[in-house]
This record gives C-alpha cells, sequence and structure tokens, in this order.
C-alpha cells in the first residue's frame, strides 16, 4: 500500500471530490482534525482486501493455537486422509 496523503478536514473539504478520485486509483488518505483522532479514507476494494486477510490470519492463528494445545489435525494428515478420499471417488 502507498504512503498516505495527509490533509486537514478543512483541506478535505475544499477538495473533496479530488481526494475521492485519488483514493478510488489506490492513494489511502489520512484526514486530521483539531477535535479528535485522525482518519483514514481507503476505497472500498483495499477494505474488502484487509477484511479477508484479517479472517485469513485469525484462522491461521486459531489453527496454531489448536495445535498448540494438542487439538486438530496436522496439515500432513488432512492431506493424507484426502488423498485416500479422492483415491476411494475413482
Amino acid at each position: 500500500m502507498k504512503m498516505p496523503k495527509v490533509q486537514s478536514a478543512t483541506e478535505l473539504r475544499s477538495h473533496l471530490y479530488e481526494t475521492l478520485d485519488e483514493v478510488a486509483r489506490g492513494e489511502p488518505q489520512i484526514i486530521t482534525h483539531k477535535r479528535g483522532e485522525s482518519v483514514i479514507i481507503i476505497s472500498q476494494e483495499k477494505f474488502n482486501a484487509l477484511i479477508a486477510e484479517r479472517e485469513v490470519l485469525r484462522e491461521i492463528s486459531t489453527g496454531a493455537a489448536e495445535l498448540n494445545r494438542g487439538e486438530g489435525i496436522q496439515h500432513n494428515l488432512v492431506k493424507e486422509r484426502m488423498l485416500k478420499k479422492i483415491d476411494s471417488w475413482k
């Protein structure tokens, strides 16, 4: 992801459509303002990709924790079982 462009809320107000076009082209924006925390504007596509990546990382983390507790099935065993299942379908 590119380094975000930083602008104030006042600048955003003055350049809203230009900013939205930049965001749509994949250029994230950080909007600062005096009365609170800064916010970041990203495209819907980038947002969806971040959510999907977060979900994959959560699943990996859950699987690793299960394996550490002795739960779940190791990858090589799953692969072996699936190959046997596929052979039985032939």
